[in-house]
């Protein structure tokens, strides 16, 4: 007993699978907006507010999460801004010459190759702490402009 294969079954499989992606494609552009609108709201931080947070809150806000950060020079960046998956807070505390409350952390750095290091984070650098699902959704979300 053989079967005969229909010849316009990958045909149709093929524009099947087109409908999906435009369908895909329409909805996500329809909730990415909204999406990054509400990130937005939950990871940004209000520099004042961490200079006046206890220690041990603090180091509990940024434990195991993503830190952008806005480095006064980088060699690494054009722009300065930096962005580190935070490990382990080492220390923190005040500079002694500058008085800026800083953190001693280890972190993975993203802009380096996601090599592990130890960086003396300034708190007032600080922009934003999200969870690592929520910068991969921010990633996803944040379209790409080629020049």
């Amino acid at each position: 007993m053989t079967q005969e294969i229909n010849p316009f079954g990958p045909i149709v499989l093929f524009f099947t699978g087109v409908l999906i992606a435009m369908l895909v494609q329409m909805i996500w552009e329809a909730v990415s907006p909204k999406l990054l609108a509400w990130l937005d709201k939950r990871s940004l931080v209000d520099v004042g507010e961490l200079y006046t947070m206890e220690s041990d809150k603090l180091c509990k806000l940024v434990a195991g999460k993503m830190i952008t950060y806005l480095a006064s020079d980088s060699s690494v960046t054009f722009s300065g801004v930096r962005r580190f998956k935070h490990k382990k807070t080492m220390y923190e505390g005040f500079g002694q010459k500058s008085y800026r409350r800083y953190l001693n952390v280890d972190v993975r750095d993203l802009d380096d190759g996601n090599e592990r290091k130890f960086r003396n984070l300034s708190v007032s650098g600080i922009q934003r702490v999200e969870p690592l699902w929520a910068y991969q959704l921010r990633m996803l979300a944040t379209p790409i402009h080629f020049s």
